[in-house]
């Protein structure tokens, strides 16, 4: 597109310097082509905050207005916008070498000397100090894109999670804090603007921006080209930290359809904060850390007395109580949950949090049961840093009495119970493999292959409100299901029941699952203990105990038979439990309350309104059950040791 020439101004009106605050009103008038809001945020006062914008081609909307944008930001050092004030111009003049590596030979008389200038380095008139490119159009990458300088990064300390997603991450916070993405035509690099502050203060550097954009409004209607007043308009001021070139063009009628046009160069300077030389890493708290307290037992504490702050002159004097190093302070454990649903943190059974090698919450972190956490006043001003202290004040509480501290500990906190319940899974395990060793069956493991480091393993540890609905105890039981029932793999416990026979895993000629599966191998080490038969008739008794209303058996076997039956079927309910409420409960399938409620009532468990309570008891049920699961195994494997003719009838793997 051929670039118009920018229209002589009218009745004698000559380019003004104005302030901001004495903008024209007419720049305004027409909604479409107003700059308005580019003009006035010019301050870190959002959350977040443009470091660079690029049009990639163009595109008009609906409304006939075509949008174009770019933006490319720079250090320069503190103090120099007004030396350069008169030398902001055009966007592209000023900055069209912008993050260009180049080299350069200067003379002297006789003397020539040849220099490198790396894209870090940009020559800006006015200034003789090299200046730095922050972000840029980065030409010679196909296609064009905004280039960030690494600098930022590698000071902030970010990481990019997914590689190429174009977001970086402070671990320390577990927050985003660089966006670089792409919206339809247009590439932004957005950053926080809390860790743009902390950046340019390290670099005690003040940030130029270059705003460049022009508006096309197509198809104008008469009102609106009456409206418009053509000239050229400059505002701002050193003083003000800002200059404003708008080029109101008008009406152009001989580029295809007639457009109203304004380009706007807008160039603002965001400044450093100075920084205390004697103590430069120091961290600001965004807070008032003198006046900030913990409650503890002997009244309010300010944790800031063992806290590492910057040198105040005339620093006040801290609110609150004295205390030890070592007097605890109370936390609800919903505290913990910002930490265990980030990937950036590690919460420890005990409730320790750590953030990699950043900072850490664990020296005498403990919990009390499932609702508080306790910490010495120390080691968390000491092991916490000032940007996460608002985050625990939300959820502290005053220390408890004597008696209620004693009436928690007796509350098993759930990472205890969940640890219990894969101990007794893999104890589980080494029964079955002694179970299979003991009737001459190769097993390579155990039935059950889970692990606490899956996600059900993870999330089943993770803090319980007690005031979660049912919702909750419906998906930790689902939790619990996939920990227990579906990380049983049915392969070695039919290849244990084929070495008794060939059909002893089959019921009416299918295949059974991986739950009814282990309920067969506990029902046939129970019969082992129970009747000593040669392993060739199990097959038959097992058919006997299952169908027992349906065969012809001795009334003193029935019984014994009934017994055993009913035995195994109370310890495997809470297993069947577990299935039933993830078949019923609404998470893995359509929930059907009903069968929910049939289920827990079966367990012994409310008809419904489950609490954290009800989850407990669960647990420990599971974990009885499993228990009990594996003593039968033991229990075989010592009868078929102790009495080898059981074994004597078998010739061979399935017979």
């Amino acid at each position: 597109m051929k670039r118009p020439n920018p229209t002589k101004a009218k009745n004698n009106e000559t380019p003004l310097r104005r302030s901001f605050a004495k903008c024209p009103p007419h720049l305004f008038n027409i909604p479409s082509l107003s700059f308005r809001s580019e003009i006035e945020n010019r301050t870190l006062s959002e959350t977040w905050f443009k470091l660079g914008e690029w049009s990639h081609g163009y595109e008009t909307n609906k409304d006939g207005l075509q949008l174009t944008v770019m933006r490319q930001t720079l250090l320069i050092p503190k103090g120099a916008f007004e030396s350069i004030f008169n030398h902001l111009e055009s966007i592209g003049n000023v900055l069209h070498s912008l993050g260009k590596a180049s080299g350069c030979v200067f003379s002297s008389g006789a003397d020539r000397k040849y220099r490198y200038e790396p894209f870090h380095w940009f020559d800006l008139r006015g200034i003789e100090t090299p200046c730095e490119p922050v972000v840029f159009v980065h030409e010679s990458a196909l296609p064009k894109c905004l280039f960030l300088n690494p600098d930022l990064i590698i000071y902030l300390g970010l990481t990019e999670k997914v590689s190429g997603l174009g977001v970086w991450w402070d671990t320390r916070t577990s927050s985003e804090v660089i966006r670089h993405h792409r919206s339809g035509n247009i590439e932004v690099i957005q950053i926080r603007s809390d860790f743009l502050r902390r950046y340019l203060q390290a670099r005690q550097m003040s940030l130029l921006i270059g705003h460049y954009a022009h508006r096309h409004h197509y198809n104008p209607s008469p009102a609106q080209v009456a409206a418009f007043k053509k000239g050229e308009v400059i505002l701002g001021s050193p003083g003000e930290h800002a200059k404003a070139l708008l080029q109101n063009w008008g009406l152009q009628k001989n580029i295809g359809e007639p457009f109203l046009q304004r380009r706007l160069h807008l160039w603002f300077e965001i400044q450093s904060q100075p920084i205390n030389e004697e103590d430069p890493w120091g961290e600001d708290p965004p807070f008032n850390p003198y006046t900030f307290t913990f409650p503890t037992i002997n009244g309010p504490v300010a944790p800031a007395r063992w806290a590492h702050l910057r040198a105040y002159d005339g620093k006040p004097r801290y609110k609150g109580k004295t205390c030890n190093f070592m007097d605890p302070i109370y936390f609800r454990q919903e505290a913990l949950v910002r930490y265990e649903t980030s990937g950036d943190f590690h919460v420890s059974d005990d409730g320790a949090v750590l953030c990699g090698s950043h900072w850490g919450l664990s020296r005498s972190t403990r919990r009390l049961g499932n609702d508080l956490l306790c910490t010495s006043i120390g080691d968390f001003a000491e092991g916490v840093p000032f940007s996460e202290w608002i985050h625990w004040q939300m959820h502290s509480v005053e220390p408890p009495s004597h008696e209620t501290i004693e009436s928690m500990r007796a509350d098993k906190p759930i990472p205890l119970l969940i640890n219990e319940l894969v101990h007794e899974l893999n104890q589980l395990n080494s029964s079955f493999v002694g179970f299979a060793h003991a009737i001459n069956a190769t097993s390579a493991g155990g039935p059950w292959q889970g692990s606490l480091d899956s996600i059900a393993g993870r999330q089943l540890k993770w803090a319980y409100p007690a005031n979660a609905n049912e919702d909750e105890f419906i998906k930790r039981a689902t939790l619990a299901s996939t920990l227990v029932v579906d990380a049983l793999l049915p392969e070695a416990m039919r290849e244990l029941l084929c070495q008794i026979s060939s059909s002893l895993h089959l019921k009416e000629g299918k295949s059974l699952g991986s739950r009814n599966l282990l309920q067969r191998v506990a029902l046939v080490a129970t019969l082992i203990t129970k009747i000593r038969p040669p392993l060739a008739e199990l097959t038959s008794l097992v058919d006997q105990t299952e169908n027992i209303s349906k065969k012809a058996i001795a009334p003193d076997i029935q019984i014994e038979l009934a017994s055993v039956f009913a035995d195994i079927r109370a310890d495997f309910s809470p297993i069947a439990f577990l299935y039933d409420l993830r078949v019923h409960g609404g998470i893995a399938h359509p929930p059907n309350k009903k069968g929910a409620v049939e289920a827990a009532r079966k367990l012994g468990l409310p008809d419904g309104a489950w609490t954290r309570q009800d989850f407990i008891r669960l647990i420990n049920l599971v974990t009885g059950s499993i228990e009990k699961i594996s003593s039968r195994l033991s229990d075989a494997s010592r009868v078929v040791w102790n009495h080898p003719a059981i074994l004597s009838d078998v010739s061979q793997p399935g017979a």
